[in-house]
């Protein structure tokens, strides 16, 4: 039985806005998300001066909202490796 952040909820992942992302959450949740995430982040900072962790674009790990910067860093960082 999947816990509630497994489960897809089209809510949770509706709100997403990228198509990559948006995938991967209806796929698997937000469990899903992290993980990828995680790869992402990983992979970025094994390229890049920059270097990224959860906090540098979340305001919380509970919920995963973005700060100001976290749309921007994303689309600009993360998203080639995602």
């Amino acid at each position: 039985m999947q816990s509630a952040a497994q489960t897809p909820s089209a809510d949770a992942c509706d709100r997403l806005k990228d198509s990559r992302v948006k995938a991967v959450c209806k796929r698997g949740g937000l469990l899903e998300v992290k993980k990828a995430m995680k790869i992402a982040v990983d992979r970025h900072n094994q390229n890049s001066r920059l270097r990224l962790e959860c906090k540098t674009c979340h305001t919380d790990t509970t919920v995963f909202a973005l700060n100001d910067r976290g749309w921007d860093l994303f689309s600009r960082e993360l998203a080639p490796y995602f």
